[in-house]
């Protein structure tokens, strides 16, 4: 008996050998494709989590920065006169919101959104108040995965203008 072999088509070993290489290949793309998502969502919380702070001191300083007056100081809070026509002062203070968690209010209304929770939080002042320190750590909220965490702290000391 006489075998005959075709020359026209791919043997078993070929095609498996194929599925194989794209095999692998897909594998890793995948994993680089899901590599270059997760950074991104860091990146994007690392983003928030700096707009957030930042825009909290920058908030803090402006208005501390060209106060009449600081009436009070202590206990993580500052009250101020913003204005010399200004009625009534103003106040930051580090709310604690239970669990560890703060939020820096300006009298009633926090200066953080609900995306970004505060871990520590405190408001000091020197004495005679020519200064006022600022320190706080905010991370993102509610993130389900580690690579999505960002924590970042802030600190600063707001010098005041008009004093003597």
């Amino acid at each position: 008996m006489r075998y005959l072999r075709s020359t026209r088509g791919f043997t078993l070993v070929e095609v498996l050998i194929a599925v194989a290489v794209f095999a692998v290949l897909g594998t890793m793309t995948t994993v680089i494709m899901v590599g270059v998502l997760q950074g991104a969502k860091k990146a994007a919380a690392v983003a928030l989590v700096k707009n957030e702070g930042g825009r909290v001191i920058n908030i803090m300083t402006q208005m501390l920065k060209f106060s009449t007056s600081v009436t009070a100081c202590g206990g993580n809070s500052v009250t101020f006169q913003p204005r010399a026509d200004a009625s009534n002062p103003a106040v930051f203070a580090c709310v604690n919101d239970g669990g560890g968690k703060y939020h820096i209010a300006s009298n009633s209304a926090s200066l953080t959104s609900d995306r970004v929770e505060m871990t520590s939080c405190i408001i000091s002042c020197d004495a005679p108040v020519k200064q006022v320190n600022v320190n706080f750590t905010v991370q993102m909220k509610g993130t389900a995965f580690v690579s999505e965490k960002a924590t970042t702290q802030f600190q600063t000391q707001i010098g005041l203008r008009n004093r003597e």
